[in-house]
């Protein structure tokens, strides 16, 4: 028995070691040359995939065989770095590039410049960075992403977009019912939803409502959308819990208006006593807003919205509307007459500069469609 054990033992550590054949080779920055080294650890240190001086002579020194490894390296950040600069020389498959890495879900910090500091997913910015020959090509990573990597931000920026088809609707579920982790936003959230009530299907609606009522405070122009776009007598709870608290807070706080503006619209549609309501205290409140936010844009949209609904509920609050609507338009009229006149008189030579495309990737042209173009 022993002499058994003693020759089976190496030959089943080899039969494992053969079986496992999506283990990836990663590299630390010691495999790199020295001229590379204390730029790479300088990335490494400051922790963000960005264009600082390091990035830039990495990018400049760096050969296409010392990227390939760089892709595998055991940073994050220097993967993404890597990823980046791989898509941008038209040396590499991009297509095979994209479709093989969207499992690393790794976590870097990302410079967006004035937007500042992101965290995003390797394989996200894989995405965003990627382009593609035709939309054909896009739309076959779109699939494989919704429907294999639906945890990816990514994943969920694509669906309000999405062809209803029935292949989508259990991932669209779950993507649903997942909770974000710290680098996503409730944002994602929204877009699922909305997603999944396309389907027009009775049993989601309670899953969607109690979404909309637990997240009330924080509902984006998506979540007006879906209640506009998909309509259910029972959402009208969800309007009367968002207003007022939440519907002036906003404003006041964030010192602008689009999301109140998605909230009027969407609940106009409704054209009922409850809908009525909500709007004719709108319109009504002294004074309209409790903060200094301006609103001008505001309470047009608020007017028309309610003209351009008309409905038995919305009598009163639509006569309200019409003389200032009418002395709107006439004064627009007139604004618009006196700027023509002045164009006329000024005989302004127009200038069309050229665009400079020297900033673009070489491949540009041979790639142009981004993952944002579907």
């Amino acid at each position: 028995m022993k002499p058994f054990f003693t020759f089976s033992l190496p030959v089943i550590l080899l039969a494992l070691a053969g079986c496992n054949h999506d283990v990836r080779t990663t590299y630390a920055i010691r495999d790199f040359s020295k001229t590379l080294q204390p730029y790479l650890v300088s990335v490494v240190s400051e922790g963000v995939v960005g264009h600082d001086t390091a990035t830039r002579f990495i990018i400049k020194h760096i050969t296409d065989e010392d990227l390939k490894r760089l892709s595998q390296s055991e940073h994050p950040v220097l993967r993404t770095l890597a990823f980046r600069e791989m898509q941008d020389r038209p040396t590499f498959d991009h297509y095979n590039l994209i479709m093989t890495h969207l499992d690393d879900t790794a976590i870097v910090s990302i410079d967006d410049g004035e937007w500042g500091i992101r965290y995003r997913r390797v394989s996200d910015e894989v995405l965003q960075h990627g382009r593609w020959k035709d939309t054909f090509a896009l739309k076959r990573t779109i699939d494989e992403v919704v429907l294999k990597h639906n945890y990816l931000g990514s994943a969920y920026g694509k669906l309000t977009g999405l062809e209803r088809m029935e292949v989508y609707y259990p991932s669209i579920k779950e993507m649903s019912q997942s909770e974000r982790s710290f680098c996503d936003y409730l944002y994602d959230n929204e877009q699922a939803f909305y997603a999944l009530a396309a389907y027009r299907k009775k049993e989601d609606i309670p899953a969607i409502k109690q979404f909309l009522s637990s997240n009330v405070s924080r509902l984006s122009e998506i979540s007006f959308g879906l209640m506009e776009d998909y309509p259910n007598e029972t959402y009208l709870d969800v309007y009367e819990k968002y207003y007022p608290r939440s519907f002036y807070r906003k404003i006041c706080r964030d010192q602008k208006t689009d999301d109140a503006i998605s909230f009027i619209k969407s609940v106009a549609m409704y054209k009922n006593d409850r809908s009525e309501k909500i709007l004719s205290l709108i319109l009504n409140r002294k004074p309209f807003m409790p903060c200094t936010t301006d609103t001008n844009y505001l309470r047009t949209e608020l007017m028309y919205t309610i003209w351009n609904n008309p409905c038995i509920a919305y009598s009163k609050i639509r006569s309200q509307v019409e003389g200032p609507i009418k002395k709107y338009e006439e004064d627009t009229r007139r604004a618009a007459a006196k700027r023509n006149r002045r164009y006329k008189d000024d005989k302004i030579d127009s200038f069309i500069p050229e665009i400079d495309s020297s900033y673009l990737p070489k491949n540009a042209l041979k790639e142009p469609i981004w993952w944002w173009s579907l």
